[in-house]
């Protein structure tokens, strides 16, 4: 108990000494949830928290603003080539306001911010200024007008919108159109205003014959009717000839349109002409997954496609003074979609993302991170196919699944043409999870043979010959409830049993699988919240609750197990187990609050992934197997026979050979081993 006692403390020091990680030099491109604006001759970019600008030279290539230090995700006010002015709010213990933020012109900085509390929640702007409504959603919304200095400007009534998640409101020039869809009907409503216009003067009116409806930039409302489709544009309306079918598809900038159809760009210059052609893609593009969010100009679309890529389809003039058509990438420079594929090691081993080579390609990539004496960076990286789905240790070697397979690193050999979702290797033998069911390729051969067919397993594990299925099955009755179980086979396929408990009301206990994985001969699942543990061949099983949450798997591919940890004080950082039972977290602060999706560690370092990037952090503590430090006796005063430094998990040091961490300082007199005191060296 003692012993318990001064682990916890050495805990609080860390704690307290949380440390700020550095950004991994990786291009990882943007998350689902980006804002793309247009001004002039410069794009701005939005992804979460952070602010990208275009190049002033190369409209293709991003460079970010500093961070907005734990914001939520931001949206912009208002942008214009030299400067931008964005929105977010902070959510910290001792801060939950809204916050504007001016960028310097022409600099890459940010100038001033101002916070403010405003009435409400975000959903919209026109003319500089932000709206915010409080109202109920049963009943049409009232909307709160501020100024970018915070200060309420006025409200106005609406007559029939709501205040859902569903209502959408864009400027048009000067008017704000908005929609709400979520009535069963759309319901379209306008607000009359403009710039320099009092609120206290602006009106709104339903238009009732309004079907549905797409706003544009350059002033464009393109909406339908039961007498057809129509754009209002530059104070006139004019009838939609083509692209006038899928109007939520539909990108407008003035009367020019674009979609995706035909498996490409589909756009015309004049929707109110009957013209309509076609984009050269070097890829084959689909609605459901592509989407053209900027038309920058006369056939010049940008286009945001899966895994976080934007692609810039434009057309150039050739030797000839022809004209022809390019897709260029829109993610050089971007980081704030994080990897979710790391495998701890000698050396971490990151997956999930991109290389953009000469040609204006953008490939899959694969690296090894590489220590150095105050930071880390990428050795050279590789290109691979597409869509990660795994990455695990397998001898000596990391296999990654893609969508042609799974190959090896860094020999990138292909080790078959079918995607795993999990793999073990023991002893030479290797079982595999795969759309074919449990799979093995024993010692000797290059083929592997289906064990168990058509097994819906969330994860795979092996104890000796004993392959363990970890599954989902639903137990619902009035309210969705759900159970963790697990199946074991012997090594010919044949089952020992089925569907035996390990984890019930998952649903109702907020517990969520992450991993399985054995550590020391026992079968640990990691249910975010919980462990659940066998040391008897999942004959039977005993939960340990974690004092917080682990959010990540347990990457036990390194030296010892890690995962990142959320504690229950609020701190959340990398930790290391050292048994099921007992977890070292390293505090670390986080400059957003992107959720962290994968973590791993090598010596000296941990390594991490988020939604807003890739990062690493120097290790603070150790990676060793604990030993118990005798600490009868109470403190020694007196000379020591042996004076030793002994680090959070057992590792001895003489005090002059000990790397930067926190240990306790322990003396020796005869047979008995003394603890003096905890201790930090930077």
């Amino acid at each position: 108990m003692r012993h318990m006692i001064i682990i916890a403390l050495v805990v609080g020091s860390m704690v307290a000494h949380a440390q700020s990680p550095q950004r991994l030099p990786i291009t990882t491109g943007f998350s689902s949830g980006y804002q793309f604006e247009r001004a002039a001759t410069r794009s701005w970019l939005v992804d979460q928290s952070t602010v990208y600008r275009s190049f002033a030279k190369s409209s293709d290539q991003w460079e970010p603003l500093p961070d907005l230090y734990r914001c939520e995700p931001a949206t912009i006010v208002s942008a214009s080539p030299e400067r931008v002015i964005v929105l977010a709010p902070r959510r910290t213990a001792s801060d939950t306001l809204w916050w504007i933020f001016r960028s310097t012109p022409n600099e890459r900085q940010w100038l001033d911010s101002t916070s403010f509390r405003p009435d409400g929640r975000y959903v919209g702007r026109a003319w500089g200024m932000m709206l915010f409504s409080s109202s109920p959603d049963s009943v049409p919304m009232v909307l709160n007008v501020y100024d970018t200095l915070g200060d309420l400007r006025g409200s106005i009534a609406l007559s029939s919108a709501r205040n859902t998640r569903a209502v959408s409101m864009r400027q048009c020039g000067d008017s704000i159109v908005v929609l709400d869809r979520i009535t069963g009907r759309t319901v379209c409503e306008t607000i009359r205003g403009g710039a320099g216009v009092a609120v206290g003067a602006w009106t709104s009116r339903v238009l009732p014959d309004v079907i549905d409806g797409v706003v544009g930039t350059g002033d464009a409302f393109v909406y339908m009717t039961s007498a057809g489709v129509f754009v209002d544009h530059a104070g006139q309306v004019r009838t939609v000839k083509v692209l006038n079918d899928r109007l939520q598809d539909l990108c407008v900038d003035s009367l020019r349109g674009a979609r995706i159809a035909r498996g490409t760009v589909e756009y015309s210059d004049n929707i109110t002409t009957s013209h309509v052609d076609v984009a050269y893609s070097r890829e084959i593009l689909t609605p459901s997954t592509d989407r053209v969010i900027s038309v920058l100009g006369r056939r010049s679309y940008a286009v945001a496609r899966p895994r976080g890529i934007l692609q810039w389809y434009t057309t150039y003039l050739d030797a000839g003074a022809a004209e022809q058509w390019r897709d260029i990438p829109l993610i050089v420079g971007s980081h704030s979609r994080g990897p979710r594929y790391l495998l701890s090691g000698i050396n971490v081993v990151v997956a999930d993302h991109f290389l953009v080579e000469p040609t204006d390609v953008i490939r899959a990539a694969i690296c090894t991170i590489v220590p150095g004496a105050s930071r880390c960076d990428t050795s050279t990286q590789r290109a691979v196919p597409f869509t990660h789905e795994m990455l695990r240790r397998v001898g000596g070697e990391a296999w990654l699944s893609t969508r042609d397979g799974v190959i090896s690193y860094p020999g990138l050999d292909t080790i078959r043409q079918l995607p795993m979702y999990d793999v073990v290797e023991q002893d030479g033998r290797i079982v595999a999870l795969s759309s074919r069911g449990i799979e093995v390729r024993d010692v000797g051969t290059n083929k592997f043979l289906v064990l168990v067919p058509d097994v819906p397993a969330l994860a795979i594990a092996v104890v000796g010959d004993t392959v363990f299925a970890f599954r989902s099955i639903d137990i619902t009755t009035i309210d969705p409830e759900a159970q963790i179980v697990v199946d074991a086979y012997d090594r010919f396929g044949s089952p020992y049993f089925v569907q035996r408990l390990v984890a019930d009301s998952v649903i109702a206990r907020s517990l969520r699988f992450r991993s399985a994985t054995v550590i020391n001969g026992a079968l640990v699942v990691n249910c975010s919240r919980k462990l659940v543990v066998s040391s008897d061949a999942a004959i039977t099983w005993n939960e340990i609750d974690v004092d917080g949450e682990l959010t990540t798997r347990i990457d036990a591919a390194g030296e010892h197990p890690v995962a990142w940890m959320r504690a229950s004080n609020g701190t959340q950082g990398p930790a290391l187990m050292i048994t099921p039972d007992r977890w070292v977290m390293q505090s670390v602060e986080l400059r957003t609050g992107a959720p962290v999706e994968a973590c791993a560690s090598m010596p000296g370092w941990f390594v991490f992934g988020t939604s807003d990037g890739a990062w690493c952090v120097e290790q603070s503590i150790s990676s060793v197997a604990y030993r118990n430090v005798d600490t009868r006796g109470g403190l020694y005063e007196g000379l020591a026979d042996a004076d030793l430094l002994v680090d959070l998990l057992g590792r001895v040091f003489l005090r002059d050979q000990a790397p930067r961490g926190f240990y306790f300082h322990v003396v020796r007199s005869g047979g008995t081993w003394h603890v003096r005191q905890t201790l930090h060296i930077p």
